[in-house]
């Protein structure tokens, strides 16, 4: 019977010790619970990758958010109706800065081909690999952040939106020998094709017909070494570098 008490007794007094935890617990759960969620009706997402960062993608991060703010304010307090975000790379590069808008089911809202694109300029085509530039729009300057935000309005059932400032233009810093992704991405595999060649030509050039050590191994390291094609802006960093060398010479 002792053992049974003293058994007890611990067991109430281990419950009473953490009585104030779990009363705690309730009443943060209970607080969140009441407090509004963050579910806005629209997201709007702004590439924030390398080429768009390069195209002016910060610009437009903050004049679409400029434009929600306003927006918001009227709700209340409540959750958010159209909130804007970064994200990581969308898959056009060099046909930005790019954005999607997205519902509450985190679905991507499409009304159709963007009627002020500027096209790109670049040498290869911005979807040429795989890129769903029909789903992702580009936000340069007032007029095409004005389209995605009647957009996010119309999904969010809103009748007006805020206008963007009229002399809005994303401040691009791209130079003309600093290319996007997938101009970096054709090149890098034709210097990958470029090695397999030189690889076959030796074979064929060499009087045993085979391919030595040091062959595969000069091979190797040239492959490994087309990976620093897709660096960012490795050819600014290249320039800069030999500006700096022929200064100090």
């Amino acid at each position: 019977a002792p053992f049974c008490h003293h058994i007890v007794l611990s067991l109430h007094s281990r419950t009473m010790a953490r009585f104030p935890c779990f009363l705690l617990l309730v009443l943060l759960t209970t607080v969140s619970s009441l407090t509004p969620s963050d579910n806005p009706k629209v997201t709007i997402s702004v590439c924030t990758g390398p080429d768009c960062r390069v195209d002016g993608a910060s610009d437009t991060l903050r004049q679409l958010q400029k434009c929600a703010s306003p927006i918001n304010k009227k709700n209340d307090g409540a959750s958010k109706v159209i909130s804007v975000k970064a994200r990581s790379c969308l898959g056009p590069c060099g046909d930005g800065p790019c954005v999607q808008v997205l519902n509450a089911q985190n679905q991507k809202v499409y009304t159709g081909e963007q009627p002020n694109r500027i096209p790109s300029g670049t040498w290869i085509e911005s979807d040429a690999f795989g890129a769903d530039t029909k789903r992702t729009y580009q936000v340069q300057n007032a007029d095409q952040v004005d389209f995605v935000m009647s957009l996010a309005g119309e999904e969010a059932g809103l009748t007006t939106t805020a206008e963007s400032d009229a002399s809005f233009q994303a401040t691009s810093t791209r130079t003309w020998y600093d290319r996007n992704n997938n101009e970096r991405k054709v090149l890098q595999r034709l210097t990958q094709l470029l090695i397999v060649w030189g690889l076959v030509s030796y074979q064929d050039s060499s009087p045993t017909g085979e391919i030595g050590n040091l062959q595969w191994t000069i091979a190797f390291a040239l492959v490994l070494a087309t990976n620093y094609i897709m660096k960012d802006n490795l050819l600014e960093q290249l320039f800069v570098n030999l500006s700096k060398k022929n200064k100090s010479s």
